[in-house]
């Protein structure tokens, strides 16, 4: 049995319909990227009074390499593995704002970054007893 020919205009517009479909350079590819990279907290908060023995968590969600604990620009430590924690003696430092920085690092380039500026408190001097004895 033989198909009638399709009329000239029904066959181009089919074929006008079709190419883009067939030729189109743009297939969409499954994404082989790793789980986006996110930092979903931290424990230091913007605006917070800090004063001595600091712990300082950073949760992250995605693939996680290393995240990176700055203050002021100098990098104090890193943690491998959740939860990603340093403890930052803050006494050490001098009293006013500092700028806490927190760096994760997933596998390859991505990498994101929180910070939050944190007033560090002058301690309070030791109570005396009124004898002058220390």
């Amino acid at each position: 049995m033989t198909l009638p020919a399709l009329p000239a205009a029904v066959g181009s517009a089919c074929s006008a319909f079709l190419r883009p479909l067939l030729t189109s350079p743009t297939i969409a590819q499954p994404s082989l990227e790793p789980d986006p990279l996110e930092i979903v907290a931290q424990s230091v908060l913007e605006g917070q009074r800090v004063e001595g023995l600091v712990l300082w968590r950073v949760f992250v969600a995605g693939r996680v390499a290393r995240v990176e604990f700055i203050v002021d620009g100098v990098t104090l430590g890193a943690d491998l593995a959740a939860p990603y924690t340093l403890g930052w003696n803050s006494s050490l430092a001098p009293p006013g704002p500092h700028t806490l920085t927190a760096r994760a690092l997933g596998s390859g380039k991505p990498r994101k970054i929180v910070t939050a500026t944190v007033g560090v408190n002058v301690p309070a001097p030791p109570a005396s007893d009124g004898s002058g004895a220390p």
